[in-house]
């Protein structure tokens, strides 16, 4: 995969009631676990919009019900796979984020499980047939 990576597609929430279990799971890690691109350790964050922010993603507070909505990411890799697998669980059922690398290649995760589950994409041709163009079509 290359360093520079956007969301193709990114359908994926937290919803408020899960907010405090999110932030247990990462208050909860060692001291020395520490997110690209964001300041101190992983386990002093305590505002899941700014980290996802500060990670790379465009993000959206929904105003009546306080959803944390990823919107897309554009950047470099930093964090993101690792944050999204730790915060797997919390996000909606079926949520998922399409990939695509600087050097073309595309995959998908699937979040809203007890695990992130990561498909790697590719391109398939159907059966060959005859071109309705020949040589004695000209």
């Amino acid at each position: 995969m290359g360093y520079e990576i956007n969301s193709r597609y990114c359908v994926a929430s937290i919803p408020a009631k899960n907010f405090d279990k999110a932030l247990a799971v990462l208050q909860g890690l060692p001291d020395d676990v520490r997110f690209g691109w964001v300041d101190g350790p992983a386990n002093k964050i305590t505002d899941l919009a700014e980290l996802f922010s500060n990670i790379g993603f465009e993000v959206r507070v929904d105003s009546a019900d306080g959803e944390l909505h990823l919107e897309y990411f554009t950047g470099k890799t930093g964090s993101e796979e690792k944050v999204l697998s730790l915060l797997c669980p919390f996000f909606r059922p079926n949520d998922c984020i399409e990939w695509s690398g600087e050097e073309g290649e595309f995959w998908r995760v699937n979040l809203g499980g007890d695990v992130m589950l990561v498909a790697d994409g590719f391109v398939g041709y159907g059966a060959p047939y005859p071109s309705v163009l020949s040589s004695t079509n000209y």
